[in-house]
């Protein structure tokens, strides 16, 4: 799915696909819901959400009438640490955030997509985090 939101674009086919949740509900019930968490290559935070004419999801057609539905909602990157947390376990949130340690800083920047690729290869070749390795880097630029 794809959608344009305060000029900003939201695709699934595109974003990086980070986990899923869904209720107890069988897909074929009213009251189903799912949700998939994404993140941009900017580093921002979406979720695709779907469900059943019973569900949060649904949408008014009538005087009494209701339908499933889908849609796209950008979430600040707080939020998707608590989607994560109560969704996934936590090698996924490790994963994908940082965990607050004493001392450390939180600090979050955009950077060219050839230079993420770049980190994103080091870490995978080096098995460093790309956290570790731009630590790493401005410990030795900056001394």
């Amino acid at each position: 799915m794809k959608k344009i939101i305060n000029g900003k674009r939201y695709d699934t086919e595109t974003a990086e696909f980070i986990g899923r949740w869904e209720n107890m509900y069988n897909s074929a019930e009213l009251q189903y819901e799912c949700e998939k968490l994404y993140r941009k290559k900017t580093g921002e935070f979406f979720i695709y959400g779907a469900g059943g004419p019973a569900s949060s999801y649904a949408v008014r057609t009538g005087t009494h009438n209701w339908s499933g539905s889908s849609k796209i909602t950008p979430i600040t990157e707080g939020e998707a640490k608590k989607w994560v947390e109560k969704n996934l376990d936590g090698d996924d949130y490790e994963k994908y955030f940082e965990l607050e340690e004493e001392g450390n800083i939180a600090y979050s920047f955009l950077v060219p997509e050839n230079l993420y690729n770049k980190l994103k290869e080091k870490s995978e070749k080096t098995k460093k985090t790309m956290k570790d390795i731009i630590v790493e880097a401005l410990e030795s630029e900056l001394g």
